[in-house]
């Protein structure tokens, strides 16, 4: 009889135990929060910043911090797309620094317009190398072009 009160017990609190556990992702295919393998600091080689062609020798650093926005689905092709931070540090000048709110696109490229100091820049963001490679193989190009 002892064995069975105990059983009843155990029972009891597992079942309690499962019924209050919630799945907060239910029906939701995406992570709540999630960044992407592009979220890292460039800087030296692996980090190139141009302005209408010219490479800018100011800049030393950019991070990229992202978040997962949605996903795009096209036939079997899933694509992702994030909420991204781009942070660079001696743009537009040496001792600026400027941050970038955009969309990435499946890990690759990033672009949008931006007025700084009451200029306005379009610019588009490369990524060089595979986005599962070590952060040390990888590298980003950023492209601003004067709009006039």
């Amino acid at each position: 009889m002892r064995n069975f009160k105990y059983l009843f017990v155990l029972l009891a609190v597992s079942l309690f135990t499962l019924a209050s556990c919630d799945d907060d992702n239910k029906g939701n295919e995406e992570p709540a929060h999630s960044g992407s393998t592009r979220d890292w600091t460039y800087s030296g080689s692996r980090l190139t910043v141009t302005l209408d062609g010219q490479a800018v020798a100011s800049v030393k650093q950019a991070s990229v911090k992202s978040q997962l926005k949605r996903t795009q689905q096209e036939g079997d092709v899933k694509h992702l797309i994030y909420d991204t931070d781009v942070t660079i540090s001696g743009f537009p000048t040496a001792s600026a620094t400027t941050t970038l709110s955009t969309e990435m696109h499946d890990l690759q490229s990033f672009a949008g317009d931006t007025t700084l100091n009451g200029v306005k820049y379009s610019y588009k963001g490369v990524f060089t190398g595979d986005p599962l490679a070590h952060y040390s193989k990888q590298g980003l190009v950023i492209d601003f072009t004067t709009q006039k």
